[in-house]
């Protein structure tokens, strides 16, 4: 099996497209230099922000660009991430609520960027970033669920086009490398 980096060449040069879906992000994958992943970043109007982080780090990085005045306008997309959160109408999410078969399956975030379980109000996602979803959906299924166990991840929708057996749009893991996306496009053609 070919390592991601040589996965994403020979996509490249089999002529293979990614395209995210609203402001999501494939991120690189394999360990960086030192042995750790390395973060997935997008570029938000001139601005680089950070995936995969907490809102406690995402808050201690916006005061510190805050204080360099020509880094302002990347802490203020950091504020914004934190105050939108991380879901767009669009993504999906993966729930499995143990001994509650409705509410585990894959919903999509609806307009609003609700999240619309089966037979309660709608959860708003407003301002729930990637990394807070399981805590956050644990507490709220809590209200219609005595001590719920929830598992809960992500997804986004990428579009691949080009040299694949099945050009389409795809839902992915946000973490997910290059090669998962062509593979669920069906492989290089």
């Amino acid at each position: 099996m070919p390592t991601p980096i040589v996965a994403r060449a020979r996509a490249l040069a089999a002529g293979v497209v990614l395209a995210l879906a609203a402001t999501s992000c494939v991120p690189p994958q394999g360990p960086a230099p030192g042995g750790t992943r390395p973060q997935s970043q997008t570029q938000v109007q001139g601005a680089v922000v950070t995936r995969g982080q907490t809102r406690r780090q995402l808050e201690a990085r916006a005061a510190e660009l805050e204080r360099d005045p020509r880094r302002r306008a990347e802490a203020a997309a950091i504020r914004v991430r934190l105050r939108d959160g991380d879901f767009r109408v669009g993504d999906a999410v993966v729930l499995s609520v143990a001994g509650v078969p409705q509410f585990s399956d894959t919903f999509p975030v609806r307009a609003g960027r609700v999240l619309q379980l089966p037979e309660v109000a709608p959860i708003p996602l407003g301002g729930v970033l990637r990394t807070e979803l399981q805590p956050y959906l644990q507490r709220q299924i809590g209200r219609y669920v005595i001590n719920p166990t929830v598992d809960a991840y992500s997804l986004v929708r990428v579009a691949v086009a080009g040299a694949v057996a099945r050009p389409g749009f795809y839902e992915v893991r946000p973490d997910a490398p290059v090669s998962e996306a062509v593979m669920s496009a069906g492989g290089l053609a």
